[in-house]
């Protein structure tokens, strides 16, 4: 077992959730342990004054040459209007970053800063004070997801797993570089001139301190990315609890779309922490019956449509209408018909 695992196996899950699941992780080269040093984001950005006030219009998304979108959800319609009111009011206190556009020339794309941007145009402004920053695709990665994940409250999981995916991947492909694994970040802005922009990575450990999560729940974090999206938004909205999550996760894709047309078929709105580890438990031989089983359901019995059969009877019209509206006779009828059927079919 490597150093990092072990480390994963000894530390606790920060999440509230209770104890969380570990599976073994092939992290030969500490690349998982290097998630806990920090991004180029932990800089402490030029002041103030060395702001530029960007056309709005020249600004665009995030977005990697693969054409994925940051993992981050943009604010509600009620709390974007709340904060275009805020700076309608006392305007844009701190700047976001932006670099220029990998794609466009003459356009900047944001690095950090997204509802800024958003909140700035709903309340009419034309432009928005910046920090422009020389950052490499990683670079700006790492900006995106630092800039979000430890300094907004009340992300949803999906949006700390898809970033700590990215963040992870991201160091993946930096390979063996030290300057943002293991030694000094350095960046430069627009405005520096005289030199770079640096700061001395922190331990591991510190960090994770400073994130408030252990390596165990970021990697269970993680897992959340191989559920369907049916099922990580069930977890989004709480009806299904994060160690569930994780535990459904490690279904396979056959399996979770056999686990969510049962649970369609069958009106099950939600998954409990147990459910979850027997589904788990049972993924290599997960079938409907297990499936409904573990949620205290039975197999329905197909719906059998109504038939009717006609009898014929020799009794005047005034009489076969007042039986046609007898429900005496006719659940003597049926009652017979039944017995006869039972009968036939033995």
């Amino acid at each position: 077992m490597n150093e990092t695992l072990r480390r994963m196996k000894e530390s606790g899950a920060a999440d509230g959730t209770g104890t969380a699941i570990t599976e073994e992780l092939n992290d030969p080269g500490g690349l998982f342990e290097s998630m806990f040093t920090p991004g180029p984001s932990k800089l402490a950005p030029p002041g103030a004054h060395g702001a530029k006030e960007i056309p709005l219009d020249m600004i665009d998304p995030w977005r990697d040459a693969e054409h994925d979108a940051q993992p981050f959800k943009p604010y509600s319609a009620d709390k974007l209007a709340e904060l275009a009111e805020n700076i309608r009011q006392n305007g844009v206190i701190s700047p976001v970053r932006l670099r220029l556009s990998p794609f466009e020339k003459g356009r900047y794309q944001i690095l950090a800063g997204h509802n800024r941007v958003a909140a700035s145009k709903l309340a009419g402004r034309k432009t928005i004070p910046a920090i422009l920053m020389q950052a490499t695709d990683d670079e700006a990665k790492l900006i995106l997801v630092d800039s979000n994940l430890y300094q907004r409250e009340n992300l949803a999981p999906s949006e700390r797993a898809f970033a700590y995916k990215m963040q992870l991947e991201t160091l993946k492909h930096q390979g063996k570089r030290t300057d943002l694994t293991s030694g000094n970040i350095c960046l430069k802005s627009e405005e520096e001139t005289s030199g770079n922009v640096c700061q001395k990575s922190e331990s591991r450990d510190s960090v994770a301190a400073n994130a408030q999560v252990s390596a165990r729940t970021i990697q269970n974090f993680i897992r959340l990315t191989y559920l369907f999206l049916p099922l990580l938004d069930m977890v989004d909205a709480e009806a299904i609890p994060f160690t569930a999550g994780v535990s459904i996760s490690f279904l396979s894709p056959d399996a979770q779309e056999l686990l969510l047309t049962v649970m369609k078929d069958n009106d099950v709105k939600a998954i409990t922490r147990s459910q979850g580890e027997e589904l788990k438990a049972f993924r290599t031989q997960l079938d409907e019956e297990t499936i409904l089983r573990i949620f205290g359901k039975s197999k329905k019995s197909p719906t059998v449509k109504p038939q009717s059969i006609k009898l014929q009877v020799d009794y005047s019209p005034a009489v076969t209408k007042r039986l046609a509206k007898d429900e005496v006779l006719q659940a003597r009828i049926r009652a017979v018909i039944d017995a006869y059927v039972k009968e036939i079919m033995a």
